[in-house]
């Protein structure tokens, strides 16, 4: 990745793993923690030691209590 680049990233919980695409790209499979089951709230996210400007972050509206929405991308992302 270089600055300037645009990126699309995805990334979807399922079961106990999480698993993220870069364009399309599987880039990491992983376990989360049993803490990760009481985690409540809207989608977001969170990167450190990085600057970038979101053009479009979407997430489908729902019960609170279902599991986290997968992202969206959209055109141009």
């Amino acid at each position: 990745l270089l600055p300037g680049e645009k990126h699309t990233l995805r990334a979807e919980i399922e079961g106990d793993e999480l698993h993220v695409w870069v364009d399309d790209k599987p880039l990491w499979r992983g376990q989360l923690p049993e803490s990760a089951r009481a985690l409540k709230g809207p989608a977001g996210f969170r990167s450190d030691n990085l600057s970038y400007i979101v053009d479009k972050f979407e997430a489908p509206a729902g019960d609170p209590n279902a599991t986290l929405p997968k992202c969206v991308a959209g055109d141009g992302d």
